[in-house]
């Protein structure tokens, strides 16, 4: 048996894009975007969903973090996420 938690937010506004939009460098921000995927994409038995970043070019930045908890045996899939 398998159960799920999960946890989603979104951001509209984003400190890397402040900074760096205006300036025409926003590679550097969509890099920490990336490091998000490093960082949480790697956390036990939790899948870090995220389908679009403002430094990416997306309208929002969508976090969604699924906890699962499996039985003995039984495994899940990490989600790609960007």
């Amino acid at each position: 048996m398998e159960v799920e938690y999960e946890y989603h937010f979104e951001c509209n506004e984003c400190i890397y894009g402040k900074i760096l939009r205006p300036r025409g460098m926003m590679k550097p921000g969509a890099m920490c975007c990336h490091a998000d995927a490093i960082n949480y994409g790697n956390l036990p038995y939790t899948d870090f969903i995220r389908a679009e970043t403002l430094c990416q070019g997306g309208r929002l930045c969508n976090f969604r973090f699924v906890r699962h908890e499996t039985d003995a045996g039984e495994g899940w899939e990490r989600s790609r996420s960007i």
